[in-house]
């Protein structure tokens, strides 16, 4: 009986197929996205400060108008006030009266002393009415605090506009009649607006941030929304920022300020107080440094680096991340080769097979989440 022996077949191990990508260092202009509410630099409250009826009301003071600096807003009856404005003139022309009598009279006084007494000077100031005098001018003071006042009052019917800016709400009507200390309308200011956003510790470190030295020279901020359909835009400027560190979230409120928002030609519409809006801060810029997509960054923070066909595993110190990139300065060197796919087992010395594509960062950075 012949027998043959069963043939032996050697498998050929296959070395694993991965993804690769050479990456380069380059200087990247990071940026840094927060997100806030607009609400106006200067809001106040008109309050009447005398009472009276009101006689005329400006078409501006509605809620929505806007209305220029030194506007005329609205204007209470000035009757009463023209009336006590002339009977304080009065006042003050016979305080003046009062006090020229009796300077008149302190002259004959001294005179008559000086007939009788010749070579002697009087010493007692009632012989020279100093008393009387004072008191004269001291009414005459009065009086003319009363007039200042009284114009004061005048000028006070007359509600001016402090700035240039938009009426938020109104309580007045021609004919009403207020009490002084009534606030009668809610308005702010167009000159600019502000926007507070909260920026974590850690993005602290790559902002410019004012200082009592220099207060100009927060960092340039772009501020845009989408509204009706449409993408806005506008340029501001973080000038300042809170005093304090909010105690819930632990974070720092910078405050970004943006000049002349309803004048702004290249949007069609303006930074509207209200507005939900994306902020994108200009960071610092990191120097020789390389963007890595999240894809080459493994357990432990470590890369895979292909030499010769072959793994080689490299712990790295990433000094940024985003939602794209991992950013590092040290530990791969220009035309390194990094693994972008994922392998079940990676081994240093391990063999491999590497599929190469091009890499695509351009040199500006996001932490957009």
């Amino acid at each position: 009986k012949f027998t043959k022996e069963p043939i032996k077949v050697v498998s050929e191990k296959i070395a694993p197929l991965v993804t690769t990508q050479t990456f380069m260092h380059k200087d990247i202009d990071l940026v840094i996205y927060a997100h806030g509410t607009v609400r106006p630099k200067n809001q106040i409250e008109i309050i009447s400060e005398v009472s009276g009826k009101i006689t005329y009301v400006s078409p501006s003071m509605t809620s929505g108008e806007f209305f220029s600096k030194n506007n005329l807003l609205a204007k209470i009856d000035t009757s009463n006030y023209l009336v006590a404005l002339k009977e304080a003139q009065a006042k003050v022309a016979s305080a003046k009266v009062t006090l020229a009598i009796e300077e008149s009279e302190a002259k004959i006084a001294l005179l008559e002393w000086q007939k009788i007494y010749t070579e002697q000077t009087p010493s007692s100031p009632l012989l020279k009415r100093e008393p009387q005098i004072e008191e004269a001018k001291a009414y005459l003071a009065l009086a003319q605090a009363a007039v200042d006042k009284a114009a004061l009052d005048l000028k006070r019917t007359q509600i001016i506009a402090p700035f240039d800016g938009r009426v938020v709400s109104e309580s007045i009507d021609n004919g009403k009649f207020i009490q002084s200390g009534t606030a009668i309308a809610s308005i702010y200011s167009t000159e600019s607006v502000e926007i507070p956003c909260a920026l974590e510790e850690k993005q602290l470190q790559w902002l410019t941030l004012p200082t009592m030295k220099a207060k100009d020279n927060g960092a340039a901020v772009s501020i845009s929304v989408h509204f009706a359909g449409k993408k806005h835009q506008w340029q501001g400027q973080i000038k300042r920022v809170d005093a304090m560190i909010d105690p819930q979230s632990r974070m720092l409120h910078a405050i970004v300020e943006i000049n002349h928002p309803f004048t702004n030609t290249h949007n069609t519409m303006s930074l509207l107080p209200g507005l939900f809006v994306d902020l994108a801060i200009s960071a610092k810029t990191l120097k020789n440094t390389f963007a890595l997509p999240h894809a080459c960054l493994k357990d432990d923070n470590t890369i895979w680096i292909v030499k010769q066909n072959k793994i080689e595993i490299k712990k790295i110190n990433p000094i940024w991340k985003d939602i794209q990139y991992v950013y590092i300065q040290s530990g791969i060197n220009n035309g390194d080769k990094i693994i972008t796919s994922a392998l079940d087992i990676a081994t240093n010395g391990m063999t491999i097979r590497e599929q190469t594509v091009a890499g695509t960062r351009k040199g500006n950075s996001s932490d957009k989440q």
